[in-house]
């Protein structure tokens, strides 16, 4: 851990990897905010001050950060935010994204509040027309001087055209200030999607492209059976043999059609029973199967070559 003074105080920040899905194709513009929030437009004139930090999540001297700084004289109610920045992109219907950003909110500041990343569909193009549901929030409520990774998996809805990026902040109590700041904000989509409709056996991955099982052998018994797919994230799952506190096996696969050209398969399991995990990209119908003997403790997957057809 390392830690940067900045407007006074020590703000300190959590070295954690980026999320996986960011390899996709980001569709936010200067997302990481090195020298400017240019591309962005402030939405609470006379509520929030947007501004630009020389404070950075992972602490790049090429780089900064967004700040917003609520100085409303009134107080948000719970579930109301001011949109300090916002962003439009377009979006396809009925695909998969992946919305992240790095959030630090000072402590022992003279307001308590949050601060999040959102996304809200629209179903015009240039986010016009009408609003498609809630915004989907990504939200950090800890004045801990930390910066913390925050994220969340969308679907566009069937009629959605565009999208807004918001960056929200909330102060709890009236007059005053509060302020936080924001980082490496991510949009993603993989471009693709899938036929795969998961059930208890299966798990439905990357936008419901790759169809994903798992079969496990008794070695008690020698009684092969389906394990259980346990759904996580867009890309990620997890898979037990029919006990739900005791899993056995994650499985990812990542979009890296962005710079790679392939879908990558990452699995490690927590087991010595013997097993066969199978892989199929629906929409190319390429099948992938990794074992694993019994009595042999599982070695991790990691399969970077099989799953070529992009997007």
């Amino acid at each position: 851990m390392r830690s940067r003074t900045i407007s006074g105080l020590v703000v300190l920040a959590v070295l954690v990897a980026v999320s996986p899905a960011n390899a996709a194709i980001n569709l936010i513009t200067n997302s990481y905010f090195n020298s400017s929030i240019n591309n962005w437009t402030p939405a609470a004139v006379g509520y929030v001050t947007p501004t630009w930090s020389t404070s950075d999540a992972h602490f790049s001297a090429s780089s900064g950060s967004a700040r917003l700084q609520d100085y409303d004289a009134s107080a948000m109610s719970s579930s109301t935010y001011w949109i300090g920045l916002r962003q439009c992109v377009p979006v396809t219907a009925g695909m998969g994204y992946h919305l992240s950003a790095y959030i630090g909110i000072p402590a022992a500041q003279s307001r308590t509040g949050r601060a999040a990343v959102a996304v809200q569909y629209y179903n015009g193009d240039i986010c016009s027309g009408t609003k498609l549901g809630n915004p989907i929030f990504a939200i950090n409520t800890s004045a801990d001087n930390l910066w913390h990774p925050v994220s969340s998996d969308t679907t566009a809805p069937a009629s959605a055209g565009s999208a807004s990026i918001n960056l929200d902040i909330q102060k709890d109590q009236a007059g005053g200030n509060f302020y936080a700041y924001y980082d490496e904000v991510i949009f993603s989509g993989s471009g693709s999607t899938g036929t795969c409709t998961p059930d208890a056996t299966h798990l439905c991955l990357t936008n419901n492209r790759f169809r994903v099982s798992m079969q496990w052998t008794n070695y008690n018994n020698g009684i092969t059976k389906a394990a259980t797919a346990v759904p996580f994230a867009n890309e990620t799952g997890f898979f037990h043999f029919g006990n739900a506190g005791n899993l056995e096996l994650m499985v990812k696969v990542h979009d890296a059609c962005a710079g790679y050209g392939h879908f990558w398969v990452f699995a490690a399991a927590t087991t010595n029973v013997g097993y066969t995990l199978t892989v199929t990209d629906t929409q190319t119908s390429v099948t992938q199967q990794y074992t694993n003997p019994a009595y042999l403790l599982s070695p991790a997957i990691t399969d970077q070559t099989t799953f070529g057809s992009c997007p």
